[in-house]
């Protein structure tokens, strides 16, 4: 059995840190392309067929979901670059601490 680590010890991860910034990116993207697949397949499948009431209820909820899903696109941005902010700086106060040492 290990002994669990002290409360005022941190332990990071660097490449698990870069995974999840990358990763964190890579679902906006593919948000963004899943949304843009699933309104070309809406189109070409109702394609110049769809009109009246039934295109504008469409176009209407289909502007409000690119609303959220770009709010939702800026949010995930955001995480991605915090988490990357905090993977520099945690790799910057190692160097630092390992310098102390080796000065």
């Amino acid at each position: 059995m290990s002994t669990p680590a002290p409360d005022d010890y941190t332990y990071v991860n660097f490449p698990s840190l870069e995974k999840a910034y990358e990763e964190l990116k890579k679902i906006v993207t593919e948000l963004d392309r899943a949304t843009d697949d699933l309104y070309q397949d809406i189109r070409k499948e109702l394609g110049a067929s769809w009109q009246g009431e039934a295109q504008q209820f469409f176009d209407a909820k289909k502007e409000q979901w690119n609303a959220l899903e770009k709010e939702m696109g800026q949010q995930l941005f955001q995480a991605a670059v915090a988490v990357d902010v905090a993977r520099g700086n945690y790799q910057n106060a190692e160097r630092r601490n390992i310098a102390i040492w080796t000065d």
